[in-house]
């Protein structure tokens, strides 16, 4: 007898779901901080699938965003749930187009549920004689297990994979696949918000479908039900019980059976799937794809540098540097140099006065090895990494390696640890001389993908001159009184403890305030307070649930307070003296090129980008960032910068008049939207909401939820504004239109942010990508204004001694100068902040300086 044919149903979304909260405690992140939880989850569990069950035909199956046929029979259906957190939903289009490189059929029906699809799809499947498998964890499922159909889910994690069948669906609810959906009916489902029958639970709904067998016999005889107490129940839910079962039907109807053999999957695009796997950094699920090879041989010479000198003459060279040697690469041929590290410095000074075009990778990695280089004019002439993130700025690696494999499809050969290699020395130069083999062959489609994109200028003018700027700022470091932190700690550590005994006194009892769950339990149960969101672990004690409650109880503020001095000590107070450099005195923080998709900088080791600014707190943990004896911080920070470039690129003639007369902004626009309101500071606070909002494309809903106001005065807010600033809303119906159109949206200097997530079927994601098509224009065109005027000022200052650059927060600037320069020092910073780029109004910078960053700023 010939065997069966398999069909995998992959329900897509719970797996996604489930994978994101495996990790939720420790989530799984890459090299740039993005969280990535649901995308290995869901690439491994698929590849494990494919691998153990050999599918003959598949379909991944999607949730509708649309609302489906449940929400019209019962519009509270669902209406519990919280939006998918931001982290989880970005994912989606990476597992979406996995699918597609996987040759995996996709498949989303408006209107309908994946479990619908799935219910059809099995159905249709059986009567064609096929084995059925169904990667799910979702009970609702359970409804389609029978002999040839069985679940596939994990027990725990990710990764322990388990069957389940008739017996197991029978030890899992007490009932049989086939009293499923009566089942269901009766018990409910809170994640779902179907009521199911008041007061009867799993034990209960079993054992009254054990006696007797289904809910129509139990309808048409409730009389005779046993016992009373339970037939009572039923009695008086009777409405909410035959809405529960119409809910849980699966249907098995939809169209998608004439469409059966299109889930016959193709051969998959093994190139795209394990340059995805290395761009997602999954170096463990990459080696299934990656057979082992032998080693290239390396033809390379070892000379002296008055050798190398005569070598690279002209055309492209490559480089890389380590512990002693340059490696450098060229056309067809390849040299080691051994320098003295004490002569390294004018080793490469004398290189790169060669007239060939040196290349290399991370070439911030050199300037800070070697600062000599950074006081040269003498530059590089591309770096790959800076030049792969121009092209593709984000969701990816630009280690080397990966940038090699996606270019490539193929792993850079390392030496390390080789049999044959037993000498130290030889190993590194074989993998050094590989590296800048590697960089040579990436400067040609490296180059030719910049100047096709017209992206040259902006690696050239832009990000180029700023790395040796970026990389003296990272050795100059900036000064740090821990004794301020230490008594900060102290001070802040009392005001914990005394609002856990205000909270204790508060609610009678003592818990962990940290504990969900025990907070869950105290606010909900105890308080009596209304549940708001339902999440996969409970009832949600979010900042945003906090704040509702708060309005109800005193007790969700003192959280809210406690959750915020916790945050600030550890991630701050008690965590900036661990990186204190122990020679300098000093935290020299890492700033990051390549670590955002709007250009913008970063930095870690420790992060200074988001030390509140106007806390009480924030502003003591300011006082702690000091200039040493003669000196002083001055810090220049642009003014509403953005929203001028907003007004510029609009052309809006009341936004520019505005900042022309030198309003301010955020009450200008409280009295368009208020019109004869007294403007007070709450009028202002909303005011600014809007302007800031608009920017980061916030909706009625986004806006309704920071300002604590209701859909329906939000969005008369935003009507408001933009029938007094017409040109900003055509404004940004044209860039929305141009990301359609061009798939990417671009600043004024022409940085560019590809949006493949507009053509997404799924709104979420696709309203997601139309908000970043109005961000990336105008926060990207500040961040390259921020990045050009670093250069300006460093090119100019670092010719005298009055004073240097130490960091860049956003829109700000902040300097280390000496007492008897500030006035010189602030006209030259001012002049060049202001003067770097002319918009249809003026730039304006605020400067402050002295002892400490708080009295700078």
């Amino acid at each position: 007898m010939p065997e069966k044919k398999k069909i995998l149903l992959i329900d897509a979304m719970n797996i996604i779901f489930r994978a994101y909260y495996a990790f939720i405690k420790n989530p799984l992140r890459n090299s740039k901080g993005e969280n990535t939880s649901a995308l290995y989850g869901f690439t491994n569990m698929v590849l494990k699938l494919l691998d153990e069950e050999k599918p003959d035909y598949v379909a991944v199956v999607f949730d509708s965003p649309t609302p489906t046929f449940r929400k019209q029979l019962y519009p509270e259906y669902k209406a519990n749930r919280e939006e998918p957190p931001d982290e989880l939903v970005q994912q989606i289009p990476k597992v979406q187009h996995l699918c597609d490189i996987l040759a995996l059929p996709r498949i989303e029906q408006e209107g309908l549920e994946a479990d619908d699809c799935i219910a059809t799809l099995a159905d249709e499947a059986e009567k064609r004689g096929f084995e059925v498998s169904i990667a799910s964890s979702d009970k609702d499922l359970y409804q389609l297990v029978d002999k040839n159909t069985h679940l596939i889910t994990t027990k725990k994690g990710i990764n322990d994979i388990i069957k389940i069948d008739v017996d197991g669906v029978i030890e899992k609810l007490g009932v049989k696949p086939e009293q499923v959906t009566d089942f269901l009916a009766l018990t409910g489902d809170k994640s779902d918000n179907i009521p199911g029958v008041k007061g009867i639970g799993e034990k209960t709904a079993a054992n009254l479908l054990n006696a007797y067998n289904n809910l129509d016999y139990i309808i048409e005889n409730i009389d005779k039900i046993e016992p009373k107490t339970v037939a009572n129940k039923i009695k008086d839910d009777m409405d909410n019980l035959l809405i529960s079962r119409e809910l849980v039907k699966l249907k098995y109807d939809l169209p998608i059976r004439d469409e059966f053999n299109r889930f016959r999957p193709s051969e998959a695009d093994e190139k795209e799937v394990k340059r995805f796997l290395q761009d997602m950094e999954f170096t463990s699920l990459l080696d299934r794809f990656i057979k082992p090879r032998e080693h290239k041989k390396l033809e390379y010479k070892e000379i002296g540098l008055k050798d190398v000198l005569n070598k690279i003459t002209k055309g492209d060279w490559a480089i890389e540097v380590e512990d002693g040697y340059i490696a450098l690469s060229g056309p067809g041929e390849s040299y080691i140099v051994n320098v003295c590290p004490d002569d390294m410095g004018e080793a490469l000074k004398s290189i790169l006065k060669a007239n060939a075009n040196i290349s290399g990778h991370n070439l911030k990695k050199i300037y800070k090895k070697y600062p000599s280089l950074t006081d040269s004019n003498i530059r590089f002439f591309m770096d790959i990494e800076l030049g792969a993130y121009l092209i593709t700025p984000e969701g990816v690696s630009y280690g080397l390696e990966s940038i090699y494999f996606r270019e490539f499809g193929e792993r850079l050969d390392d030496y390390t640890g080789q049999p044959e290699l037993f000498i130290e020395k030889e190993s590194l130069i074989k993998n050094i001389v590989s590296r800048a083999g590697a960089i040579f062959r990436l400067i040609k489609p490296i180059k030719d993908k910049l100047d096709s994109a017209g992206l040259t200028g902006v690696l050239k003018d832009i990000e180029m001159p700023l790395t040796p700027v970026l990389a003296r700022m990272e050795n100059r470091g900036v000064l740090i009184d821990s004794g301020i932190l230490a008594d900060l700690s102290k001070s802040v550590q009392t005001k914990i403890e005394e609002m856990e005994e205000r909270i204790y006194s508060e609610v009678g009892e003592r818990f962990n305030i940290a504990s969900p769950k025990q907070l869950s339990k105290i606010l909900f149960d105890k308080l009596g307070l209304p549940t708001q969101r339902k999440t996969k672990t409970g009832y949600s004690t979010d900042s945003e649930v906090l704040e509702t409650l708060s309005k109800m109880h005193p007790v969700p503020r003192m959280i809210i307070e406690h959750r915020t001095l916790s945050k600030m000590k550890s991630t701050y107070i008690d965590a900036l003296p661990t990186y204190i450099n122990k020679d300098t005195g000093r935290i020299h923080t890492t700033f990051l090129q390549t670590s955002t998709s709007t250009g913008r900088l970063s930095s870690r080791d420790p992060n200074l980008q988001n030390i509140p600014i106007r806390t009480e707190i924030g502003s003591q943990i300011r006082q702690a960032f000091i200039a040493p004896d003669d000196r002083l911080l001055l810090s220049a920070d642009y003014s509403q910068i953005e929203l001028r470039i907003l007004a510029h690129m609009s052309g809006d003639e009341n936004l520019i008049e505005a900042f022309k007369r030198n309003e301010d902004i955020h009450t200008r626009t409280a009295k368009e939207i208020f019109p004869g309101a007294e403007i007070d500071g709450e009028l202002r606070r909303r005011a600014k909401a809007v302007n800031f909002g608009l920017i980061y494309g916030k909706t009625p809903h986004g806006l309704s939820q920071e300002l604590g106001i209701s859909h329906e005065e939000a969005s008369e807010y935003i009507e408001k504004y933009f029938s007094r600033f017409p040109a900003v809303r055509e404004f940004m119906d044209t860039l929305i239109k141009s990301a359609h159109e061009k798939g990417y949206a671009e600043t004024m200097f022409g940085r560019r942010r590809y949006l493949p997530e507009l053509k997404s079927e799924n709104a979420t994601i696709r309203s997601s990508a139309e908000r970043a098509a109005l961000n990336m224009p105008i926060q990207g065109t500040a961040a390259d204004i921020m990045k050009m005027v670093m250069i300006e000022i460093e090119k100019t200052l670092s010719k005298t001694e009055y004073g240097f650059m130490i960091l860049t927060i956003h829109d700000e600037l902040l300097f280390e100068v000496m007492e008897n320069k500030i006035e010189e020092v602030k006209d030259l910073v001012k002049d060049k902040m202001e003067g770097i780029i002319k918009l249809a109004m003026p730039v304006v910078v605020d400067i402050g300086w002295g002892k400490n960053w708080l009295e700078a700023h």
